[in-house]
């Protein structure tokens, strides 16, 4: 679950590391397939051809494939929807009603290909790639493994939380804790359980990460063990300042906007009157060891009982 920004002046470099995708036309023809409404999402899905990728196309998305039509015309609604509500969870209705360039989502059947077109490797299963700059999201692109159908769905709903997210830190890059945190806390109930249980288990045992160290991180840990601890004390930074301190999404977004350019120590004491940075990371450590339910248990599908293994963030 990798993310990739580049400035609105790299833009040329940025084709360079994408290995040769070429720009798409705003203005594909195809045949229209369906239209219709579904939870407050209305559009048309149509079908489309373009450079050798089937193309399915809906209001803000490009779904490019080959020989996986049925899933891309699943998925279309689907990203759709999943769109619909992290805005209005995390944007407080101050998003753009549409997304202009629409958001490109690619779908690899194997991981194989994944790793060949990408030249990312094959176990990273997918990740965002993002043109920010002057207050505007330049670029939306998704790169998927299309291989695993179970997995996909999830995979979908993280990466596109840190295309929402873009929206709002469209100036300057959104810290790599908070993007990752959100996008965890965004993922289904049953996956959140998992992360919980194994951090409460390696939280009490003290081998994490310090409330500075992980604010620090510019990129996830590529060591498998640091990479998982990394998504899983973000998430709990992120649900500790939701529930025990009580901020709203929106003020989350600014207190993660604030740190990002006053820093971390300066902005606690901003927000936090009551206690020093080193007093709040006593309460979030110790929070952490604490057994807790999920903040939007009804919203979500049934509490999984599985075990408490390490949860496997990045590539399991």
């Amino acid at each position: 679950m990798l993310e990739r920004f580049s400035n609105r002046r790299a833009f040329s470099a940025t084709l360079l590391i994408l290995c040769g995708f070429l720009s798409f036309s705003a203005d594909l023809r195809g045949d229209e397939l369906a239209c219709g409404c579904r939870e407050g999402v209305c559009g048309c899905v149509r079908r489309a051809e373009l450079k050798g990728w089937q193309i399915v196309e809906s209001k803000s998305f490009r779904i490019h494939h080959v020989g996986q039509s049925s899933v891309a015309e699943r998925l279309a609604p689907l990203c759709e929807q999943t769109r619909l509500s992290l805005q209005r969870r995390w944007l407080d209705g101050t998003a753009k009603s549409d997304w202009s360039p629409q958001c490109d989502l690619f779908l690899y059947p194997s991981g194989a290909e994944f790793q060949r077109q990408t030249r990312f490797p094959m176990e990273t299963w997918g990740f965002a790639d993002l043109e920010i700059g002057d207050g505007n999201v330049w670029l939306r692109r998704l790169h998927v493994r299309a291989d695993n159908a179970q997995r996909l769905d999830k995979l979908l709903i993280h990466e596109l939380t840190h295309v929402v997210l873009a929206d709002h830190f469209a100036k300057h890059q959104i810290p790599r804790w908070a993007d990752e945190g959100i996008a965890v806390l965004s993922e289904p109930v049953a996956r959140r359980n998992e992360s919980r249980r194994w951090l409460e288990q390696v939280a009490a045992q003290g081998r994490i990460f310090s409330l500075k160290e992980l604010a620090s991180q510019r990129y996830v840990p590529r060591d498998k063990r640091l990479g998982d601890l990394f998504y899983a004390q973000s998430a709990a930074l992120i649900e500790f300042l939701l529930t025990e301190r009580k901020l709203s999404e929106s003020e989350l977004l600014h207190f993660v906007s604030e740190s990002e350019s006053r820093g971390l120590n300066v902005t606690i004491s901003r927000w936090f009157s009551d206690v020093t940075m080193t007093e709040l990371e006593s309460e979030w450590r110790q929070w952490m060891t604490t057994s807790r339910t999920d903040i939007q248990l009804a919203e979500d599908e049934p509490r999984s009982d599985s075990g408490v293994a390490r949860p496997g963030l990045l590539t399991d």
